[in-house]
């Protein structure tokens, strides 16, 4: 979903777009990419405050629907050229970008790890990370062509991408928010079935306090603790017996 969005379709190529599509002059178009770029980094902190409190689901959701609204409008913008509708493409472009780094961005570098088993986790993650830049490298490769082929119209394709995420999400998607790795596991072997997303237990979102964290990591010490003092007992009653 990062790179499928067409995040990097419009980022790779926005001065170009500016300048080529919406009649900008060259040094315009850098200084509006530049700024698009800067507000990218700076709106990329907000999810550190939310994304655990709404969950990652409502946040891909609604990061996804923003995308795809966005991307329309930029490509019904981009076949009629004019000021106004080169000033609303611009202003679109730099909501597309907020909405995507303000959802689809945090949750889909987090959750590929949260959702895989333990036991595969560090090759499911670089299976993920190689597929990442994968698709990035297709879609860098055919904006160009798209463009030149069917010039604005290669922005709806974006669109319904986008708003495809909303079902997959809603359907498949489970909510990890607040669980523990070993809480997801939990989650996977109890409700065993394709649309994880309808199961209500699957996509609640579970508040906990600092508090509730500390006492969870403190039983879980004690715990090891104790299961480590039950096999060192075990070990000098077996030496003793020797």
């Amino acid at each position: 979903m990062n790179q499928w969005s067409g995040v990097n379709a419009l980022c790779y190529y926005l001065a170009y777009i500016l300048e080529i599509y919406l009649g900008f002059s060259q040094s315009i178009a850098l200084i509006l990419a530049s700024v698009a770029f800067t507000q990218y980094a700076v709106f990329s902190w907000p999810p550190y405050f939310y994304i655990d409190r709404i969950g990652r689901r409502r946040t891909v959701i609604w990061s996804s629907v923003g995308c795809a609204a966005c991307m329309a409008i930029i490509a019904g913008c981009l076949l009629n050229s004019s000021y106004t509708t080169s000033a609303v493409a611009v202003a679109f472009m730099f909501l597309f970008l907020d909405c995507f780094t303000m959802g689809i961005l945090p949750v889909s570098w987090s959750y590929s790890a949260e959702v895989q088993p333990l036991r595969v986790r560090n090759k499911a993650t670089a299976v993920g990370v190689f597929s990442h830049w994968m698709s990035n490298f297709v879609v860098v490769m055919v904006t160009p062509i798209g463009l030149n082929s069917i010039g604005g119209n290669y922005f709806w394709i974006w669109a319904i991408i986008c708003a495809s995420f909303v079902p997959l999400t809603y359907f498949f998607g489970v909510e990890t928010s607040g669980r523990s790795l070993e809480q997801i596991d939990q989650m996977f072997f109890e409700h065993p079935r394709w649309l994880m997303g309808v199961e209500a237990d699957c996509t609640k979102v579970v508040k906990q306090t600092a508090e509730d964290e500390e006492m969870r990591h403190k039983a879980y010490a004690k715990y090891d603790g104790f299961d480590q003092k039950e096999k060192h007992v075990e070990v000098v009653h077996h030496e003793e017996a020797k």
